[in-house]
């Protein structure tokens, strides 16, 4: 779920002030009774402005404009279709059309339908919402053009992509905006609840068992870690090691599903950037969502502590990676607040 719910329960009034800040600016531009400043023409030209410049290879311009994209893409309402931006994410990753007639990508449009028209939306759920859905989607759609412009040994085709975006989509579909009561109860639910469109859709088990996978390496204290150690070797400990070995994880190290891990450290690191790697002013605004939502204080200690205690200073996929400077840029701003 890549979310910082670290330790402490006491709302910070910074942090609310922020969240006061952003909801009213995103209230007043867009409303569901007004028209939106920025059409969607508009936006996927940015998107697809900012495909070319990671094709390109050019970070700083596309953290500048990943920026201004941002402020401008909507928060909630009629404004923001996910099926449409599903849609458009999945066209703009590859030129051959024939993968928009798929049975996983039909089954993406049918669950993007159902989101914009309120389902599995929960009213606590202020971080975990249609907004959070679209960015992990959207940071997907860019690490995996970033990857394949820096990487020509594992390169992720349009149906890879399919896979990844899909995933995307419904990682958070169970989320109700408080901490999960079980083990990967967020993401086995998710699964569960998404596995009934891929059934009726007819896609396959060995897809549908890729996605299963993808989904419980978003977990934060066990699939996170998993997902580090097979990359990188990075040791797990005697519990987790117990834990995970009860669950379908361990498949994930096997040569079959190595291109599965690839696409598991991008959702994982996609769905982490959108509260902790994008800019300063953004991590803000994200840690006043989460502390809304989850009344725990997040604060320049619980982020520097999620950095230092999660992620171990480094992001899981290799795109990822190329955002370090970023992570360490932020992480200094963070510092002169204690």
């Amino acid at each position: 779920m890549g979310l910082r719910m670290l330790y402490d329960d006491v709302p910070s009034s910074s942090s609310l002030h922020w969240l006061h800040i952003i909801e009213t600016d995103l209230m007043a531009h867009f409303s569901p009774m007004t028209d939106p400043i920025f059409s969607f023409s508009q936006i996927r030209s940015q998107i697809q402005h900012l495909q070319h410049t990671l094709q390109k290879k050019e970070l700083s311009k596309f953290r500048s404009g990943y920026e201004e994209l941002l402020e401008i893409l909507p928060d909630h309402g009629r404004d923001l279709s996910l099926e449409l931006y599903y849609e458009t994410v999945c066209s703009l990753f590859s030129s051959d059309m024939a993968h928009l007639t798929s049975p996983l990508y039909l089954a993406g449009k049918q669950i993007a339908t159902l989101l914009d028209q309120g389902h599995y939306r929960h009213s606590k759920a202020r971080y975990h919402a249609p907004r959070h859905f679209l960015e992990v989607l959207l940071n997907c759609f860019f690490l995996a053009t970033l990857h394949n412009n820096t990487d020509n040994t594992q390169r992720i085709t349009a149906e890879e992509a399919q896979l990844l975006l899909f995933t995307a989509l419904i990682h958070d579909l169970d989320h109700t905006g408080q901490n999960a009561e079980t083990l990967f109860q967020h993401e086995e639910n998710s699964y569960q609840k998404a596995a009934y469109f891929l059934d009726q859709a007819g896609v396959s088990a060995m897809k549908q068992h890729q996605i299963h996978l993808m989904l419980l390496c978003t977990e934060i204290i066990y699939g996170l870690p998993y997902v580090r150690y097979v990359r990188t070797g990075h040791p797990l400990t005697s519990q987790q090691k117990t834990i995970l070995q009860q669950t379908i994880l361990p498949d994930l190290a096997t040569p079959a599903q190595s291109k599965t891990l690839l696409l598991a450290s991008i959702l994982l690191d996609a769905d982490i950037f959108c509260s902790t790697a994008l800019s300063y002013s953004t991590t803000k605004l994200k840690s006043a969502l989460i502390e809304k939502e989850t009344g725990l204080k997040q604060g320049a200690e619980q982020y520097l502590k999620f950095v230092e205690k999660i992620l171990r200073q480094q992001f899981s996929s290799d795109a990822g990676q190329k955002f370090m400077p970023i992570l360490r840029e932020i992480c200094r701003r963070y510092q002169t607040e204690i």
